[in-house]
């Protein structure tokens, strides 16, 4: 009788074991499932920032390439008039000379 006793309480006390740890389990797939779900949701985050951030730098670059063909067309520009400025002084400068020479030569 007393290892009847004995093996009916151990049946129960590992009954009771096994169903704590089944509660166990099943608490810990949940909190896990929980936890995947919300990396999940921090990936898509991080994705979006990263994609924000690069298409904020391809706008950036894309407003720096247009600064630079417009700096580069005002250099383009200055250079051509510049160039115009000297041919016209290098005539200026030829008709005066000629102008001093026909009166020296009177």
């Amino acid at each position: 009788a007393i290892d009847g006793a004995l093996s009916q309480a151990a049946v129960r006390d590992t009954g009771k074991a096994a169903v704590q740890h089944a509660r166990t389990a099943h608490a810990l797939r949940r909190e896990l499932s929980v936890r995947e779900r919300e990396n999940a949701f921090l990936r898509a985050q991080r994705s979006r920032a990263a994609e924000e951030a690069a298409t904020t730098a391809e706008f950036e670059a894309a407003e720096l390439r247009l600064r630079l063909a417009e700096a580069e067309d005002a250099a383009s520009t200055a250079a051509r008039e510049l160039a115009e400025a000297n041919a016209a002084r290098g005539v200026s400068e030829a008709r005066a000379r000629a102008a001093r020479e026909q009166s020296m030569a009177r």
